[in-house]
């Protein structure tokens, strides 16, 4: 059978558990998508998901489920009892996970899903005695919503309730469980459209488009007779915390009998921060002392970078905005500036290929002739890594994607920024001072970058160097339920970059601490 979702056994099974590899991939994802019609977009939109703290879409937690079901060998068929999960870290695609099923007892069993040393997934699986019934599916319909519900705080605060009826996609089902090698004869299709209506219920329903599924525990009915869908449903969501942590009671019918009961519980995401060109006004009194005088921001459409590219365009400077993918952020960005003393000239391409920015290079010098302020300021996408054999691969990809991302800006333009004795601006971080033990990738290339910045002022002398050391940004990057609230904003931040690029340059390299409060 040709499974899309890669498997190997590792060859290291023994009574107590069985270890096999696992990869996802986006086939994967859009079929499960099909057979649950959970549509939520941090799984299925790049554009949406790379402006969350994720910065990439998202396996679906239920989908990581049905793999450790898939794996799990049991000699006779016996309808699936109870399930709890807990998803303690996202799941991606285009990685090989680690699948362990260590068997308890004849009845219960444990499952993981992990990432070298850290578990994403954690599956406690109860079995019954009996056989699962048989159920057929029925005509639904196009009852499920297309578009995720994205309801308030406070409307789910009050105790929400969502019914409806619900049966997954029969071919895709079918096809998914196929795919995974999920029997669902022998764990029983009720109980598995069970789990797929969990992920349709948190993903579109309540709390819908901002949920993050954090825990789901279901308790299965003693099987019935032969059980016709379409299935109905109640969910009612029964705590919401400080944390903004979401607690619902769920049932699931078959038949008009209760065939599963249990409780989830899931974490919103933060409303995504939108901040206007103007924000960063209040910081800085609009001038003319960049008037005649030319910037390149790599990295410009988003974040500090979007801060940066308005404070300088206030200032009459012309400034160049480097992206990549932010097309209509960016568009956005130089709509809200058209009344700036400045000007802002949209430059979209990959600033880590030399020939795109050799291409940049040639037109800046054709229709201005200089370069006075280079700020490289793109990174991409951060999720916490551990120096361990199983990530080091993602480490040092990071690495060089990064790195890329200075080196080669400065290595075509800092010739430019020489003859116009300008400003080589480079974005570090506080951290290559604190050392947060979950980024090693990210604090090794903030070091190797200052490194090179330290070396070009001394290969262009004529140019001058900041280097710039803000604490953590309220950035997307930021916009997540785990991080702190202690973030500076990014408006403050490209405020004081730009107050000092006002000032005459005091050595050839000078190094920017921004500090909160």
């Amino acid at each position: 059978m040709h499974l899309s979702i890669a498997s190997c056994e590792t060859g290291e099974k023994s009574v107590a558990a069985n270890l096999s590899k696992i990869c996802f991939k986006q086939e994967d994802i859009e079929l499960f998508s099909a057979a649950s019609h959970d549509r939520n977009p941090i799984h299925l939109s790049e554009e949406y998901a790379r402006r969350t703290f994720y910065g990439q879409p998202v396996v679906f937690g239920v989908l990581g489920i049905l793999a450790c079901l898939g794996k799990i060998d049991r000699q006779s068929p016996s309808s699936l009892s109870r399930i709890d999960a807990e998803f303690k870290h996202p799941i991606f695609v285009g990685i090989e996970y680690e699948i362990k099923i260590i068997q308890r007892n004849h009845a219960t069993l444990r499952a993981s899903l992990s990432d070298g040393s850290r578990t994403l997934l954690k599956l406690d699986v109860t079995f019954g005695d009996e056989r699962p019934r048989e159920a057929s599916w029925g005509d639904l319909g196009s009852s499920a919503r297309l578009i995720p519900a994205d309801p308030s705080e406070k409307e789910l605060a009050n105790g929400a309730v969502v019914t409806g009826e619900y049966q997954p996609d029969p071919v895709a089902f079918t096809d998914l469980m196929r795919r995974l090698d999920v029997d669902e004869l022998q764990l029983g299709r009720v109980q598995l459209a069970t789990l797929l209506w969990s992920s349709y219920v948190i993903g579109m329903e309540y709390p819908g488009r901002r949920a993050l599924f954090c825990t789901l525990s279901l308790k299965f009915a003693r099987p019935l007779g032969c059980q016709q869908a379409p299935f109905s449903y109640l969910a009612r969501t029964t705590s919401l915390n400080v944390l903004n942590t979401l607690g619902s009671d769920l049932q699931f019918f078959a038949a008009g009998e209760l065939a599963a009961e249990g409780q989830s519980s899931s974490v919103l995401m933060p409303a995504r921060a939108t901040r206007s060109a103007n924000a960063v006004r209040p910081f800085l009194v609009p001038t003319d002392c960049f008037k005649g005088k030319v910037a390149l921001v790599i990295g410009a459409s988003r974040g500090l970078g979007a801060m940066l590219t308005s404070a300088l365009a206030m200032q009459a400077c012309t400034v160049w905005g480097n992206f990549n993918r932010s097309a209509s952020e960016a568009e956005l960005l130089r709509g809200s500036l058209a009344d700036a003393s400045g000007e802002v000239i949209l430059a979209q391409g990959n600033a880590a290929s030399l020939e795109w920015c050799a291409a940049l290079e040639c037109r800046i010098r054709r229709e201005y002739g200089r370069l006075d302020i280079l700020i490289c300021n793109a990174c991409p996408p951060l999720l916490p890594l551990q120096l361990e054999s199983a990530m080091v691969a993602r480490v040092n990809s990071y690495l060089a994607d990064a790195m890329a991302l200075a080196s080669i800006p400065m290595s075509v333009f800092m010739g430019l920024v020489e003859e116009s004795a300008g400003w080589n601006v480079v974005i570090s971080s506080s951290f290559v001072e604190s050392t947060p033990k979950a980024w090693p990738h990210y604090v090794a290339v903030k070091c190797a970058i200052e490194g090179l910045a330290r070396v070009a002022a001394r290969q262009y002398p004529k140019a001058h160097c900041l280097l710039v050391r803000p604490p953590q940004l309220d950035t997307d990057l930021t916009n997540s339920p785990v991080i702190q609230n202690a973030v500076m904003p990014a408006e403050f931040a490209a405020a004081a970059i730009v107050q000092r690029l006002q000032r005459a340059p005091e050595r050839e390299l000078e190094v920017l601490s921004l500090q909160m409060g």
